[in-house]
């Protein structure tokens, strides 16, 4: 008999023929989707050789209603930070993020964070749970004993049933479990690097609120797109991602094509802005991508996706989440420091990964350190 799976959706549009990458078997989409082979096969997903592209399988779960499967799970263990206090999403935070050999022991090429971006500090070594340095904003370092992510000193736990590691756009990969002790800080200060490492870092968010009509303007713009279904919010396969002109033009976009689209606007209006990706921490590996516009001498985030999930996922529809995603930082964010058109992890010969690769990449939350005063969000 066969068990109940996704329906066949058609709220995402599958990726483009020239591009997409047929790797995917139907037991491994199953797994996935959290059904049988013949539950797969009845959804009608392209195949070739039996074989399915991987980010349409991805969204076919995301976008099955469920909420059963592996992407739809996933991305609840991701966003649920936005349901906490607005004071949690900005205090600093102190994380271990560590980047392991991938399972399949084939070499991947890894971007390595940006310990130098505002916000981030590079915490000496330290116990479990006791990170020396000064969290900035005059905290009481107090643990984090209601926070999204609850910090404690064993591994971070994920479902017991093994999900895969997901974007906020949609899963990539294999959890890999909590960070391992040993391994090394990054060799190279920028770009990628094929051996595996760990950071400890503090994240200190910081709350903005960007008031220039122009950048106000081209935000919403991007954010309506999104909002309206004008663009099609979905996860996109890394070749597309490249393309990002392209992806919006067809009408479909995640947090990179919306990050990108969003700075070329900022940039046009003569703005000094870009795009950034990297690591959005919790239970799962992950990577987001958003926008970043330089103002008051501080490189500012625009976050249109961010804002467009906080509807979903946030307190009382998002209010508050939605406005912070215009010129906040969030304390699990940490960028990388690579171009804004470079996929996070790169086969040797440069070419995207396969979205498994992802489940090299790990973090746990320590502590959070609590403002003594919440700050006024509005």
């Amino acid at each position: 008999m066969t068990r109940q799976g996704p329906r066949v959706s058609r709220r995402f549009e599958p990726t483009p023929p020239d591009l997409a990458v047929f790797d995917t078997t139907l037991a491994d989409a199953a797994t996935v989707l959290r059904t049988d082979e013949a539950g797969v096969a009845a959804l009608g997903l392209r195949q070739v050789d039996g074989l399915l592209d991987y980010t349409d399988v991805a969204n076919a779960g995301l976008h099955s209603g469920t909420g059963a499967t592996v992407p739809e799970l996933a991305r609840r263990l991701l966003m649920r930070f936005v349901a906490a206090e607005p004071d949690d999403w900005f205090a600093p935070a102190d994380w271990t993020v560590a980047v392991h050999r991938a399972a399949s022991d084939e070499t991947f090429h890894v971007a390595v964070p940006d310990l130098g971006a505002e916000g981030v500090e590079l915490l000496a070594d330290g116990p479990t749970g006791s990170p020396t340095g000064s969290p900035t904003g005059s905290p009481t370092g107090s643990s984090a004993d209601s926070s999204a992510d609850s910090p404690t000193d064993s591994p971070t736990d994920g479902p017991a049933d093994g999900p895969t590691s997901s974007s906020a756009d949609g899963p990539t990969g294999g959890s890999t479990g909590g960070p391992a002790g040993g391994l090394p800080l990054p060799i190279v200060t920028e770009g990628h690097q094929s051996s595996p490492y760990q950071v400890r870092v503090r994240l200190t968010g910081e709350y903005y609120d960007v008031t220039d009509r122009r950048i106000r303007a081209a935000f919403d713009d991007v954010l309506d797109a999104l909002d309206t279904g004008a663009v099609r919010y979905q996860a996109i396969a890394e070749p597309l991602r490249a393309d990002h002109r392209r992806s919006w033009e067809l009408g479909v976009a995640d947090c990179v094509v919306a990050g990108r689209v969003l700075a070329d606007r900022l940039r046009a209006e003569g703005f000094r802005a870009r795009a950034r990706r990297g690591f959005l921490l919790g239970l799962v590996g992950n990577d987001h991508g958003w926008c970043e516009v330089h103002l008051d001498g501080r490189w500012r985030a625009l976050d249109p996706v961010f804002a467009h999930l906080a509807a979903e996922h946030g307190r009382d529809g998002g209010g508050q989440f939605r406005a912070a995603c215009r010129g906040s930082r969030f304390n699990r964010l940490l960028p990388c420091a690579v171009a804004e058109s470079a996929a996070l992890f790169l086969r040797p010969a440069g070419t995207p990964a396969p979205a498994w690769a992802f489940g090299a990449v790990s973090a746990r939350l320590h502590q959070l350190h609590r403002l003594r005063r919440r700050a006024a969000v509005t």
